[in-house]
């Protein structure tokens, strides 16, 4: 019997169907206003430095027009790579220069994201920014550096670290809990790395030094970096295991991602990160590359059952509000809070208590069947 997820072999084994919640209950609010701001940044900045070639702009303008702001901003991003490339190319000056600036600034950027309250809200866009700033070290230690695409990288980072930072507010996150969310995903991630190569006898170098940098980020008590690396191995992988699909996956993977998506927003999970790799799965399709969009479903899939595991089991009773500033439309009384220094965000401490001692559970089920439906 072939099957496409777990459920289908729980219920076929057994004659048990398992509850799933319904897609509908995911809410994309905070995704279009995030994705919405990340937009804007990387086209100004395009139209201020860049400035014509390399983008199509009038699949920029139309894609904007139907709100598929992420998909837009990664294709302006791509524009920027292939822009810093050539400017890399042209001396070794400029190359120098372009690969010193982008370590600057993925520093930077690291020790900024350091000093941001981590919480339900923001820590998929903390995992974001970890991945791009490791993107950056990654490629300066690659035997073959690219300085243009670390340029691109870095200097887009600033806008995900101001996107994590307006986001840091909510149920905040026990950030020492991550150490057990964060061995389990750098295991996951071996595991499946292991699998890629002993089973199908696939060796892929990058992934190979992602894994080792997740293992080095833990062992130094980054557990967060560590994570976001972790993810990023294992969906990759699973990618690399679906190459030879059949295109009918793909309709199982997107729905997976809904289900996982609505499962993590049951703990408050905002979804932004699985919903931005969801549309550019979905661009990918209307593209006519159904292999591109099975890897983008499998990251939206990944990605929101990993937050969910954090939403759901490190959530403290420990809550942050935003501090508007006076050229904002809204605000909070945080008359009786006392402000965090340097956050702009005010911990509330709520009676009750907190969720630590909620079970932790594995749920990367999503990625293993599809792997083994592809083995048939």
């Amino acid at each position: 019997m072939e099957i496409g997820t777990i459920e289908d072999a729980v219920y076929y084994l057994t004659g048990r169907k398992i509850a799933r919640p319904a897609p509908a209950s995911v809410d994309d609010a905070a995704f279009v206003q995030v994705s919405r701001d990340l937009f804007n940044a990387v086209y100004g900045y395009y139209n201020q430095t860049v400035r014509g070639g390399n983008v199509d702009l009038a699949t920029i303008e139309s894609l904007k027009a139907r709100g598929m702001y992420y998909t837009a901003a990664s294709l302006i991003f791509q524009g920027l790579v292939t822009y810093y490339d050539n400017a890399a190319s042209s001396s070794r000056r400029t190359y120098r220069d372009l690969y010193n600036q982008a370590l600057q600034m993925a520093k930077d950027a690291e020790a900024q994201l350091s000093t941001i309250p981590l919480t339900i809200n923001n820590i998929d866009l903390v995992v974001a920014s970890y991945t791009r700033i490791y993107e950056v070290y990654l490629t300066a230690n690659s035997t073959a550096p690219r300085p243009g695409a670390m340029y691109a990288r870095a200097i887009t980072l600033k806008s995900w670290v101001d996107e994590a930072k307006k986001m840091a507010y909510g149920p905040a996150i026990n950030e020492s809990g991550l150490a057990e969310v964060a061995r389990m995903y750098l295991d996951y991630a071996k595991a499946m790395y292991a699998y890629l190569e002993t089973t199908y006898g696939m060796t892929l170098s990058d992934i190979s030094t992602a894994v080792q940098v997740a293992e080095d980020l833990y062992g130094k008590g980054l557990y967060l970096a560590s994570m976001a690396n972790s993810i990023e191995i294992i969906a990759e992988t699973a990618a690399a295991l679906m190459t030879g699909a059949s295109s009918k996956y793909i309709d199982i993977a997107r729905g997976k991602a809904m289900e996982n998506m609505a499962a993590a927003a049951q703990c408050g999970y905002t979804n932004t990160l699985p919903l931005a790799y969801l549309q550019f799965g979905d661009y990918f399709r209307e593209q006519g590359n159904p292999q591109n969009s099975l890897m983008y479903y499998i990251m939206s899939s990944i990605y929101a059952t990993a937050m969910r595991d954090v939403a759901c089991t490190l959530k403290t009773a420990t809550v942050y509000k935003p501090i508007f500033s006076a050229n904002t439309t809204s605000a909070t009384n945080i008359s009786e809070t006392q402000t965090e220094a340097g956050s702009g965000l005010a911990p509330v401490k709520k009676t009750g208590e907190n969720n630590l001692l909620i079970p932790l559970a594995v749920a990367l089920l999503a990625a293993l069947a599809l792997v083994y439906a592809s083995r048939r």
